[in-house]
């Protein structure tokens, strides 16, 4: 049985960071994918983080403030309030390829929708790739004795799989 697209949420920690939420959350918002939401979690921002979110209204994008209790905290508060198939992570400085879900969701089926994955990504500014990570192999025993190159740009997990609270 063919499963539809999965929904995927991208869940972005920030604190102190609404100078890049400003320009990231739109170019998110616009993702060549029709099957995803976006959930920001203020860790605790003593800036005006808040009142970008009072300028950008979207169905797809939730934004919750907390109290500061660092990332690993704020990305757990997010997932806890996923509603995707798949969650995913993105650093408020971070952006993606607008096809970037539609490449995961392909992806996902490609693999029989696995527990989790992770797809290529390109590491540099805005302007020029220094670095593209897209060689990672299956079953590399030795994949992070050398480092690990996965980086949370890339990382697809399956949302019931996520330990949450």
């Amino acid at each position: 049985m063919k499963r539809p697209d999965p929904y995927i949420s991208i869940i972005i920690p920030c604190y102190n960071r609404a100078s890049f939420l400003e320009k990231t959350i739109p170019e998110i918002l616009n993702l060549d994918y029709p099957d995803y939401e976006v959930i920001v979690v203020d860790d605790g921002s003593t800036d005006n983080t808040g009142a970008i979110f009072d300028k950008i209204k979207a169905p797809n994008l939730s934004y919750f403030k907390k109290r500061n209790e660092e990332r690993a905290a704020a990305r757990n508060y997010g997932a806890e309030r996923a509603k995707g198939d798949y969650i995913t992570f993105l650093d408020s400085d971070d952006q993606l390829y607008p096809q970037a879900l539609k490449y995961a969701a392909a992806a996902l089926k490609e693999k029989d929708y696995p527990a989790f994955f992770h797809i290529a990504y390109d590491i540099g500014t805005e302007t020029e790739v220094a670095k593209s990570v897209n060689d990672i192999k299956d079953n590399d025993p030795l994949l992070f004795i050398k480092g690990n190159p996965l980086s949370c740009i890339g990382v697809f997990i399956e949302k019931r799989r996520f330990p949450t609270s």
